[in-house]
Order: C-alpha cells, then structure tokens, then sequence
C-alpha cells in the first residue's frame, strides 16, 4: 500500500507553471492642478485599467500651482503568449490619455519583468 502511495505522491506532484506574463512601463505623466483630480486618484483611475495590477508615483519632476508631472511604474500581467506591444498601444495608452486632466509628456517603454507571486 506504501508503494501505491508514494507512486501517487509522485504522480501528483506539483509543478509552477506561469500562466501568465508580468510587464512593467514608466511614463511621466502630467496631471493638471485646475482639474477636480487629485494624485491619489490618478493611481486609481490607471489602476482599474484592465490588467494593470499596481501603480507607482516614481517621483516628482516638475509642479506648479498649473501642473504637477511625476514618472509612474505602472505594472500589467497578460496571458501567456498575448502581445503586450498590442496591450500596451491599443489599450493601456488609450485609457491613461482618457483621463481628465492627465496626459503622457514621456513613454518610456515597457519590459518583460520576473515575479515571484507567492
């Protein structure tokens, strides 16, 4: 019966698989001060992105009672195998220039990241 067993055991084991690929972009963005937006809400806003999983403020460049501009690492996770160049132009850029008051002075690119997720 300990034989059986342990052939189980062997048979279940478990390996880590990544279903998934982690990415990570920086953009300084400018965020207008006259708008009814504030910092913290901009991180929000980019964070309900699909697929975007955290946002970073990175630093502060430049403000002005006009204007405040920062560098964001905005992180995003897709399938294995799907295309983050079309992610990246067609959805993540559109969504962050829908945002009232914020626009992208600087793309920066994005890159293929390793995570640990547990």
């Amino acid at each position: 019966m300990k034989k059986q067993i342990d052939n189980w055991k062997k048979f279940l084991n478990e390996t880590k698989v990544s279903v998934q690929d982690a990415y990570e972009s920086f953009m300084d963005l400018q965020i207008i001060e006259s708008e009814k937006i504030d910092r913290t809400e901009v991180i929000s806003f980019i964070r309900a992105i699909p697929n975007v999983t955290t946002v970073q403020n990175m630093g502060q460049l430049q403000s002005s009672p006009r204007y405040y501009v920062a560098t964001y690492s905005i992180r995003f996770v897709l399938k294995k195998g799907q295309e983050p160049g079309n992610y990246y132009t067609n959805i993540l850029k559109p969504y962050i220039k829908k945002i009232n008051g914020v626009s992208i002075l600087r793309d920066k690119g994005f890159k293929r990241i390793e995570v640990s997720w547990f």
